[in-house]
């Protein structure tokens, strides 16, 4: 009589039942729905936010518009009618309203910059060296009230750049009006530009307050401002290097920044030299 055969069990039966591993099992099912939960939650406040800060900021660009216009032709032609103190208190009036101005400028970017398509580009063939030289021209107004210079070194005219000229000029108006903000009065301000064959490099630099190292990985988030008492003095929302960093990456470009606690700051941006990077693939 021929012994009997060995027939294997099934595989699933060499293992631990299913239900041995239901608790975790449970726990983790239960841990990804409460995260895609609230990641749909974060993201309808977000759009929420956005649309808050759209119907503001067109809301309240008429009516300034009016208010930034009129103020500024009474202090043309007030001088004959009004008295030192009056002109001073208009000139207030239009400082305050071009400061307001600039703010809703920078919420309307950040509605644009939390769109479902981001920041647009708009590249064009221009001089690199011409979009230096009237940015800084630009900034003449500014850096006079606060008795700054800026020291230019612009690369060789010539040399064509392909990019958003408006988005470029906006990136460096930027950094030089932070450098102006946090820089003493009689300080001066450097500005650099080079281009080669692929890239076009820019940097600026202040001597300031500067900045923590624990706080430098910070200051392009947006909404974010150093928590210094220079800062704390400063007007904005802490949206320009966000900003900033936002059009650079759309043009497919780097920033970085390297700052030191009561010493100044240097910020830097590279970009392609022919800037096609399409801001829907970041």
């Amino acid at each position: 009589m021929s012994a009997p055969s060995f027939v294997a069990p099934p595989f699933h039966q060499w293992t631990r039942p299913p239900d041995a591993y239901s608790d975790s099992a449970l726990t983790i099912d239960y841990a990804a729905h409460r995260v895609t939960a609230r990641g749909k939650e974060l993201e309808r406040e977000n759009d929420s936010m956005r649309r808050a800060l759209a119907i503001v900021s067109h809301e309240l660009k008429t009516p300034l518009t009016s208010i930034v216009a009129f103020s500024d032709l009474l202090l043309r032609n007030g001088e004959d009618r009004f008295n030192t103190r009056e002109m001073g208190q208009l000139g207030s009036i239009c400082r305050n309203a071009g400061r307001l101005s600039e703010i809703i400028e920078d919420l309307s970017h950040v509605v644009i910059l939390g769109g479902k398509n981001g920041l647009s580009i708009s590249p064009s063939s221009f001089d690199a060296a011409k979009l230096i030289d009237e940015a800084a021209i630009s900034m003449e107004p500014v850096l006079d009230l606060a008795g700054q210079t800026l020291i230019v070194h612009s690369p060789p005219s010539g040399n064509l750049l392909q990019a958003d000229k408006s988005r470029l000029h906006q990136v460096i108006e930027n950094l030089l009006t932070n450098a102006s903000k946090f820089s003493p009065a009689g300080s001066h301000i450097d500005i650099a530009a080079e281009i080669d064959e692929s890239r076009f490099y820019v940097q600026v630099v202040e001597r300031g307050t500067g900045t923590s190292k624990e706080e430098e990985s910070r200051v392009f988030d947006y909404f974010y401002r150093a928590d210094t008492g220079a800062s704390n003095r400063v007007p904005g929302l802490g949206l320009g290097l966000f900003i900033t960093r936002e059009i650079i990456h759309a043009h497919g470009g780097s920033l970085s920044l390297k700052s030191e606690l009561g010493r100044g700051t240097t910020v830097s941006f590279a970009v392609p030299r022919t800037s096609t990077k399409d801001p829907s693939k970041r």
